[in-house]
């Protein structure tokens, strides 16, 4: 049989993770990092809104405020994340592909240059069933 969780402790753990992301005081705000593995090379840092997520519904953590956006500081091509507490500890890291890639993120083109605007559309996660 398999295991199931009531929607509260779905939607406590995903808080908690929230929580985990908010903690911290090195920074004002927590961020999401677009990197390239073979480096690594941090490409492109956004920054999150304080809290970084909304509260969970349903056992489902999206990020605040999206569309987010900033500015390319390196050249590469982006292939993995990482979303970092205000200490810039890394507190979840995943597979970042194209459109219809099936990365854990999909953007619409992974070979940023410096400058370029890069933009994250949402981020979610689901919690266990």
């Amino acid at each position: 049989m398999a295991l199931t969780h009531s929607n509260t402790a779905r939607n406590n753990a995903m808080d908690g993770i929230d929580d985990a992301v908010n903690a911290g005081s090195t920074d004002a705000q927590a961020d999401f990092v677009f990197i390239e593995s073979t480096g690594p090379t941090d490409l492109a840092e956004i920054n999150l809104q304080n809290p970084a997520f909304g509260a969970a519904s349903s056992g489902q953590l999206a990020i605040a405020g999206t569309p987010l956006s900033t500015s390319a500081d390196a050249d590469g091509i982006v292939d993995t994340f990482e979303i970092r507490d205000l200490d810039n500890t890394v507190v979840i890291d995943g597979t970042v592909s194209g459109t219809g890639g099936g990365g854990d993120v999909e953007i619409d083109n992974t070979s940023i240059n410096s400058g370029q605007t890069v933009q994250l559309d949402s981020y979610s996660e689901t919690a266990f069933p």
